[in-house]
């Protein structure tokens, strides 16, 4: 993931007490890939590195 990419999730995650409650109950890995597809939709598809 490039570096903008990584800033652009944490910004979502930061941004929301819901993923961040999904986080603490251990779901990181399903709240980092559903937030990086919404983020690929949203840029027409761009960060796939």
């Amino acid at each position: 993931m490039c570096r903008p990419c990584h800033e652009a999730l944490h910004r979502v995650i930061d941004a929301s007490p819901a993923w961040q409650r999904l986080i603490a109950k251990g779901h990181r890995a399903a709240v980092t890939r559903t937030i990086i597809r919404q983020l690929k939709a949203t840029m027409g598809g761009a960060g796939n590195e």
